[in-house]
């Protein structure tokens, strides 16, 4: 298997769903540790959720653009014509 760069050097993913990061959102789900849990358990569950958070951040970073162009003229941003406000 070959690991894609870009110019500065950074991995290159493949496209992450938006399917993707709510399944794992839902099964393993942001949450603190309990009582009844070993040291172990606690780091691996980190782990894990450390990995969650890392695929969402390259999937916003994916759709960036994306999010970019659809909320330009979205309902937040109010467009004036002619010098009127």
């Amino acid at each position: 298997m070959t690991i894609t760069r870009n110019r500065q050097g950074a991995i290159v993913f493949p496209p992450i769903n938006k399917e993707l990061i709510e399944t794992l959102e839902e099964v393993f789900p942001e949450r603190c540790p309990n009582k009844s849990q070993t040291d172990r358990e606690i780091w691996i569950y980190s782990g894990k959720r450390e990995l969650v958070r890392y695929l969402k951040s390259v999937y916003e970073h994916q759709n960036l653009d994306n999010v970019y162009e659809s909320n330009l003229f979205g309902p937040s941003v109010q467009t004036y014509e002619n010098g009127d406000e």
